[in-house]
């Protein structure tokens, strides 16, 4: 009996503070990713960026549905002897995604998707729509946060699909 009686002040006390979150937020954030799949490391160095987030709250507790718009850019890789050969990198991406706040206050899970504009240097500028997404896992410190996930860029013709390891630094104002 007391197991039940404390687990239910614990799921009181966890639900009033996931209700008691921001109706919306705006964040921005640098992002710095390094691939970790071979084919797109034989093509492009790691990459940087930013965006920047309007998330609004859900019925859900604790859930905000997210939108995000950001710019990437990748270096050709300096050594590279393949076929991939398609110049330096810039993506301008639109994704929709969720964020859900945990039981542990300032951390949180994120995931994203949506699609991508490709820009390549090769001979002038090719452009092309491709398919990206990340996951990952963040923390709140005040308005600072963090977050640590995998980002995915789909492949698209000839070039190779890129999954790299994303870091994500900036700053969260909720309203």
């Amino acid at each position: 009996m007391k197991k039940y009686f404390l687990a239910c002040i614990i799921a009181i006390a966890v639900t009033s503070s996931l209700q008691a979150q921001y109706a919306f937020f705006v964040s921005g954030h640098g992002n710095f990713n390094i691939p970790v799949n071979q084919r797109f490391t034989q093509v492009y160095q790691n990459g940087v960026g930013y965006s920047l987030s309007l998330g609004l709250k859900s019925y859900w507790p604790g859930s905000f549905i997210v939108g995000t718009v950001g710019r990437q850019s990748y270096a050709q890789a300096p050594d590279i002897k393949n076929q991939y050969t398609s110049g330096n990198l810039s993506m301008t991406t639109l994704q929709i995604g969720v964020r859900q706040v945990t039981y542990v206050k300032n951390l949180f899970f994120v995931a994203n998707a949506g699609t991508g504009m490709a820009q390549n240097t090769v001979g002038g500028k090719l452009s092309e729509l491709r398919f990206v997404a990340d996951a990952g896992a963040g923390y709140t410190m005040g308005k600072f946060e963090t977050i640590a996930g995998i980002n995915y860029i789909d492949s698209k013709g000839f070039r190779p699909a890129g999954i790299m390891f994303m870091l994500k630094t900036g700053f969260r104002f909720g309203f």
